[in-house]
């Protein structure tokens, strides 16, 4: 029963909504990966369709892979009077279970904006969360309070959110929470702070306090200036010795990045291993160069392209060469795309991918 249930669900809001064709949009997406084996290792489709009505938005999403039909989901978005309403519902396709349901309520009245959120799942599991956010002058002033768990009236916690801007500073925010019959921390921080006579170097500035094994923490998060050179990004961390005293700057990636004739080059390189993943993408590799396509600029939109080639450390190969990546999108017509990717490393072929992409 439950089964017939969504698939019901599944056709009434996909098929069901051809009668609505001027209204109807959406896109199917898919894209299937084999090795030098060769052996598929991926094959991921996904079908999304919309239609709006009455200044609602009812979406589903059906996903597909190796093991069938692996996920659905189901949105709703629109207005109902002064409220906005949005909601998310997923199953299951293979048990038909229901996995969770999400759904959100907002209202602003006189500049004061209210959310209310409600989400529960199959644990059982509920929880509501109740928001109020609103300007006072050039401050800002936030409230946030959940419920669900163990606590009396099922409370979770509250949270207070004041921001402010200080003088020079743009912008200060204090946040404090408060748990089930706990005081979970307070923190203050400050964004656009500059030091005197460094203009080059500008930096956003953390304090908290909490009654755990943290007591209490600093986090510096810096922005180098530089000015004219637009293309050139530094990546870089302020040094502490863990107490409020600078040790220093740490620059730790450099990425330049241009856009000519509608094509871009870009290259970014690494200086710390453990950074590698966040700059370049992949872990091993310290250093990658990138040269693609922008908009629809290049070849009269019909064709899209990204060449990066990856470099690795520990390679023997001329340049330390360690990957090549391609990938290649046809544009057949202005809803229909061909996709294609490769993947080669020093051991020969490593992935290689077909795909399309439409939409309507």
């Amino acid at each position: 029963m439950k089964k017939a249930l969504v698939l019901a669900f599944a056709a009434v809001m996909i098929f069901g909504a051809a009668s609505f064709a001027d209204m109807l949009s959406g896109s199917w997406s898919t894209q299937v990966c084999m090795d030098s084996v060769p052996i598929f290792t991926l094959f991921t489709s996904t079908l999304t369709v919309e239609y709006e009505v009455c200044n609602w938005v009812f979406g589903a999403a059906l996903g597909f892979g190796f093991g069938g039909w692996e996920t659905v989901s189901f949105t709703a978005d629109g207005v109902l009077g002064a409220f906005g309403i949005s909601s998310e519902i997923i199953f299951d396709p293979i048990t038909a279970a229901f996995l969770s349901w999400d759904n959100t309520l907002s209202i602003t009245l006189a500049g004061v904006e209210m959310d209310f959120d409600f989400y529960m799942d199959n644990t059982p599991f509920v929880l509501l969360s109740v928001g109020i956010t609103g300007d006072v002058g050039l401050c800002t002033l936030g409230i946030e309070a959940m419920f669900g768990g163990d606590c009396s009236f099922d409370f979770l916690g509250v949270c207070f959110d004041f921001g402010f801007p200080f003088a020079c500073v743009e912008w200060v925010d204090v946040e404090a929470c408060f748990g089930c019959g706990t005081f979970e921390g307070i923190c203050f921080s400050i964004t656009g702070l500059q030091l005197s006579g460094i203009d080059w170097l500008i930096f956003d500035f953390e304090v908290c306090f909490d009654d755990g094994e943290f007591g209490k923490t600093f986090t510096f998060i810096p922005d180098l200036n530089l000015g004219a050179y637009d293309c050139i990004t530094l990546y870089a961390e302020l040094v502490t010795d863990g107490d409020v005293e600078f040790d220093g700057i740490n620059v730790y990636g450099l990425e330049i990045y241009y856009e000519w004739n509608g094509v871009y080059f870009q290259s970014i390189t690494s200086f710390e291993p453990g950074k590698n993943a966040a700059l370049i993408g992949f872990a091993e590799y310290w250093e990658v160069i990138c040269i693609g396509s922008v908009g629809d600029s290049c070849c009269g939109g019909g064709f899209d392209f990204e060449v990066c080639i990856y470099f690795d450390a520990t390679s023997t190969w001329l340049f330390d060469w360690g990957l090549t990546e391609i990938n290649l999108g046809f544009g057949i017509g202005s809803n229909f795309t061909v996709t294609a990717s490769l993947q080669i490393d020093a051991g020969g072929l490593l992935l290689m991918c077909l795909g399309f992409d439409v939409s309507w």
